[in-house]
């Protein structure tokens, strides 16, 4: 793998990175050096940092902090908001883009990453000039890039044994077998089992289509035999016609938008061919992109496969599939990691059981302030806060972004908004677009998450209960926040919706959404003021999510609202439903503003529906 090095600018024009990607596709894997982790030498005298030699504390909590030091030292400003998934920003106000992966040293000298922002980029440039407060954040800051990078920054305990093993590696093997009875075992893995198979088959489970099912016109085919030495033995006596008619599985949790690495030993009595997945049983599609094929050869050897979830799945299911081909495979030190490493520590805390809340770090501390308040260039926001607020108490978060010549004060005091029942059980958030006059757009696509992680870290918040709704322009935000933010919004509502200019919400295959998010489409038949549209947005919004989520054509009637249809198959918990209306702005079937109405039963819909989550 060439390393490359990174340039980052003051708000300045200069030089730009190599904005190169060297994330692995589901489908291919990428070999490293021990002397490219190293990376390039450096003319100075100063001895360039490197992973093996500069540990870095890569902790939840320092990598959390730099986040929020990089969005609030003007960093978001001059370089955008950061893609985590990709491991980039894409620059802004002048900034040059940034890329976080595969970068052992700032090509300045062969200085470090954390002097090079302490000296260069903080206080827009001057640097910190010796302020122990203003280098310790701009240490936070290159902690939060380093924990992005595909490089092994953190500080990751491993013998150099290891280090040299769990490297992403050929889809066909790596270089060196290593031994079956040491192995490099499954610390920090993902799955709730150690995959050494040391006392049987633990939490793995095994699947054969000749039995037990009602297409059994090839019985027996499989011989499975957990091995008391250490690995589960697989013997195909009879070819099928797919390879999942033989499967090794193990259940997990995947999320949209990460890298996940799975590593494993393995060994066949004759070369031959599997496929390996990970996939959801509620629709049996894969959820990081499609099957890899994998052969196995006759040495034990080890595997890597690094794969970029396509959506979230609770219920997700690492798949060995073996139906095609007889004889006998071998497994052992089956393990599923975050990032690109075998072994990798994760620095992603697990979602919350359904139903269990998922305090914020504002909880237990003083509430910010509620007045209106400015964030980002140009936009601000008003907090509801329930009347008897409790600071303990982790509170579902409602956004309600406002229409098109309105704001967020006047939005907030609007006749048809939320009742004072859920007033009192939530925190309501109204923000400010940028242009008042011209509605929600391209410009105010940056601000929501400096805005959620305000929020979140100045008010006790339930981060498993986040919403959006909005009104007309309000609309097409919130519909385009659901899948750009859809890793910490819960659920929407868009009311009367249209494209947002520069980001078309039609298309899932052509947009990288975060997560899958409940999704309430309320739109007019006929909609008299989106003349160019009429209605079709919001039929479009509701089907792109209605493909995304992994939802049938069939509809049901709503629960307590018939005139809203709920698509049916959905993934739990990101149900979508769409909600045609003939509202205008004096009422149900009134003629001025025809279709573009708010219906008075839009808020306490939207309430009941998300119920579950409160």
């Amino acid at each position: 793998m060439a390393v490359s090095a990174i340039t980052l600018s003051a708000c300045v024009a200069g030089p730009t990175t190599d904005t190169s990607s060297s994330a692995t596709n589901h489908s291919e894997a990428t070999q490293v050096s021990s002397s490219a982790i190293a990376g390039p030498q450096s003319s100075s005298s100063v001895a360039p940092a490197s992973a093996a030699s500069v540990p870095v504390d890569c902790s939840a909590v320092s990598a959390s902090q730099g986040k929020v030091a990089y969005e609030e030292e003007s960093c978001l400003t001059c370089h955008g908001a950061v893609n985590e998934a990709a491991g980039s920003a894409p620059g802004a106000g002048g900034g040059a883009p940034l890329n976080f992966n595969n970068f052992p040293i700032v090509s300045q000298g062969g200085t470090s990453l954390n002097s090079y922002i302490a000296n260069n980029m903080m206080n827009f440039g001057g640097g910190c000039d010796g302020d122990a407060a203003c280098e310790a954040t701009a240490d936070n800051i290159a902690t939060y890039f380093k924990s992005l990078s595909s490089e092994p920054w953190c500080d990751t305990p491993a013998s150099s044994e290891q280090a040299s093993s769990s490297v992403p590696a050929s889809s066909s093997s790596s270089s060196e077998a290593p031994q079956m009875a040491a192995g490099p075992g499954t610390e920090n893995t993902l799955l709730d089992s150690t995959g050494e198979f040391e006392s049987g088959m633990e939490n793995f489970t095994t699947y054969d289509h000749g039995t037990g099912d009602n297409d059994n016109s090839t019985p027996a085919l499989t011989h499975f035999n957990w091995d008391s030495n250490g690995a589960v033995e697989i013997t195909v006596n009879n070819v099928s016609t797919a390879p999942w008619h033989v499967q090794l599985i193990h259940d997990t949790d995947i999320r949209s938008g990460l890298m996940y690495t799975l590593c494993y030993d393995a060994v066949a009595d004759v070369e031959r061919d599997i496929e390996v997945d990970i996939d959801t049983p509620s629709t049996y599609t894969s959820v990081v992109g499609g099957a890899i094929d994998v052969t196995i050869g006759t040495d034990f050897q080890r595997y890597t496969h690094t794969f970029t979830g396509a959506q979230t799945a609770s219920d997700a299911r690492v798949l060995f599939n073996l139906g095609i081909e007889d004889g006998d495979v071998t497994f052992d030190n089956i393990g599923l990691y975050h990032g690109t490493q075998c072994n990798e520590v994760s620095m992603i805390p697990p979602p919350p059981e359904p139903g269990e809340p998922d305090p914020s770090a504002g909880c237990g501390q003083a509430p910010g302030q509620t007045g209106n308040t400015p964030i980002g260039n140009g936009n601000s926001y008003l907090v509801a806060l329930p009347q008897n607020y409790d600071r303990n108490k982790a509170y579902p978060l409602y956004f309600d972004f406002h229409n098109t010549s309105s704001d967020g004060p006047r939005y907030s005091t609007r006749g048809d908004g939320f009742s004072r029942d859920a007033k009192n059980n939530a925190i309501f958030v109204y923000p400010t677009a940028r242009n008042i006059g011209g509605g929600w757009g391209s410009a105010d696509f940056q601000m929501f998450e400096p805005l959620y992680n305000r929020i979140t870290d100045q008010f006790c918040v339930n981060k498993a209960a986040v919403f959006a709704t909005g009104y007309s322009s309000g609309g097409d935000y919130s519909g385009m926040i659901a899948c750009e933010h859809g890793d910490k919004v819960t659920g929407i509502a868009p009311v009367n919706p249209k494209p947002v200019g520069g980001y078309q919400v039609t298309n899932p295959e052509g947009r990288n959404c975060k997560g899958n998010v409940k999704a309430i489409i309320i739109y007019g038949n006929n909609d008299t003021v989106l003349n160019a549209y009429m209605g079709a947005s919001g039929r479009d919004m509701a089907e792109f999510y209605r493909v995304k989520n992994g939802c049938s054509t069939n509809t049901s009637d709503m629960p307590g609202y018939p005139q809203c249809k709920t698509y049916q198959g959905c993934m739990a918990g990101a149900e979508v439903s769409y909600c045609p209306h003939n509202w205008g702005y004096g009422g149900d079937g009134a003629s001025n503003g025809a279709g573009h109405g708010y219906p008075n039963w839009t808020t306490s819909m939207f309430w009941d529906a998300t119920a579950e989550f409160r």
